[in-house]
């Protein structure tokens, strides 16, 4: 999940009280700055009442989120010390 605030959102508890729910549901997530959040609701979790915050967010037009790719995240090891071979 991805939800967006719009600046003046900053002046209300919005991310507070979203910081708070997302503790309380042990929900993995991660800022990028002071506005765009990823929220990460794997299959089983409740994340009931954080939909239900976004939701009303957006209806105040507080926000945007919307509902991410369902992929487990990948991880390939690549040397960058190893040289390519010639030609290749």
């Amino acid at each position: 999940m991805r939800m967006l605030s719009i600046p003046s959102a900053m002046e209300t508890d919005l991310k507070e009280e979203l910081n708070s729910l997302l503790r309380n549901g042990n929900l993995l997530h991660e800022w990028n700055g002071d506005r765009n959040a990823a929220i990460d609701v794997p299959p089983g979790a409740n994340g009931d009442e954080v939909v239900r915050l976004a939701a009303e967010a957006e209806r105040k037009e507080l926000a945007y989120w919307e509902w991410a790719d369902v992929k487990p995240f990948a991880f390939e090891y690549i040397d960058l010390r190893k040289p390519e071979p010639e030609g290749g």
